[in-house]
């Protein structure tokens, strides 16, 4: 781990690029200025000046060196010092928002309110993306990118996704990837070449995987933080795995190692927002959907919603708010540790890591990977 000192002056984000930085000076990343959480914006403005437009204004609280991945806020198509201003306001805020309080909570971390913020030229790839080296499989390295919108304004995106053997040198498929590998074998090992680069970086968080976030054609990194520490198991629990195989979800994408018995957990299935706007317009036709499911409370919830009068903007509101209810009395369903599966949790109008406090694994579908 960098000294504590770093990470305080810097910020988690920060103080590991500028360490990266330091140590691979070939390495693309584009230009960025850090303001202190004490430091006024004018000690930043002659740098931002210089910059190419646009910007985007990342958080590098302390407390992102280990976790907080995606709790406070980014604002990108920053193009003036006005617009820097409301950025750099918006993502200290975000430190002080309720999102973070309960993040905070959850984990039992004193989160206080110190924000530090990068300012950096936004890149020009056509791609942006995540990769990061299983780390109980350290010959597989997940791969995920999807393409940049040309503006601020919200368009469809197309989302890509591999897993690269490394020792083998070819992308593979993995059970429950949910997803097809779409990124060919050359991009994927060029990719996985980087990622070495920066893994060979000592002194982050040594023995751990990193989470590689970057731009692709042409390539750049934006950030790394440490994920896991990376260890692999002694014995097999395959041969624990009951016949009843309708009932078992087999993965090798998981993280974690379980005892040489295994575990099982149940599992509860939830619905993310395209599934739940077909189910509100086919209820009628399908009333046993959600035998499946933990129970049918969603279903007549959702049911009802479909026939209040109001336009569709207001009512994905609504649905937004019953699907975080849905997940957030989960545990009190179960009654213990659950595996939580759903079909868009990175896609929803609410928090859903923060609506499932009681979950112990959870597999998505939407990626950029599968993971706990």
């Amino acid at each position: 781990m960098l000294p504590s000192a770093q990470i305080q002056q810097y910020g988690g984000k920060a103080a590991i690029l500028n360490h990266i930085r330091d140590a691979l000076p070939d390495m693309p990343i584009p230009r960025y200025v850090v303001k202190g959480a004490a430091d006024s914006l004018g000690s930043v403005l002659a740098d931002f000046n210089a910059m190419r437009k646009p910007v985007i204004v990342r958080s590098s609280s302390p407390h992102e060196y280990w976790g907080f991945e995606g709790i406070f806020d980014s604002v990108p198509y920053v193009q003036n010092e006005h617009g820097l201003s409301r950025a750099v306001k918006e993502v200290e805020e975000s430190a002080r928002g309720e999102k973070a309080k309960e993040y905070a909570r959850q984990h039992g971390i004193e989160l206080g309110d110190r924000m530090h913020v990068i300012i950096q030229e936004q890149s020009d790839s056509k791609y942006t993306g995540a990769m990061m080296r299983h780390p109980n499989n350290p010959d597989w390295i997940f791969i995920s990118y999807f393409t940049v919108p040309l503006s601020s304004t919200l368009g469809l995106r197309s989302h890509s996704f591999a897993v690269y053997d490394e020792r083998k040198h070819s992308v593979i498929s993995p059970s429950l990837a949910m997803v097809e590998s779409d990124i060919s074998v050359d991009h994927s090992g060029f990719l996985a070449e980087q990622c070495k680069k920066i893994e060979s970086v000592k002194g982050i968080a040594d023995g751990h995987s990193l989470y590689i976030e970057f731009g692709f054609e042409p390539f750049g990194l934006y950030q790394a933080r440490p994920f896991k520490k990376i260890q692999t198991a002694e014995f097999d629990v395959r041969g624990k795995i009951p016949r009843d195989y309708e009932n078992c979800l087999f993965s090798e994408l998981a993280f974690g190692i379980t005892g040489p018995e295994g575990v099982v957990l149940p599992v509860l299935k939830s619905v993310g927002t395209q599934e739940a706007e077909l189910l509100m317009k086919r209820w009628g036709s399908i009333p046993g959907y959600f035998q499946g499911y933990s129970d049918e409370k969603l279903g007549r919830d959702l049911a009802g919603l479909a026939y209040l009068p109001m336009p569709k903007e207001r009512k994905m509101g609504h649905l937004a708010e019953i699907l975080r209810q849905h997940n957030l009395h989960a545990d009190e369903r179960i009654g213990g540790p659950y595996c939580f599966v759903t079909t868009s949790a990175r896609k929803e109008r609410y928090d859903v890591d923060l609506s499932v406090p009681g979950m112990k694994a959870d597999p998505k579908q939407s990626g950029p990977f599968p993971g706990p």
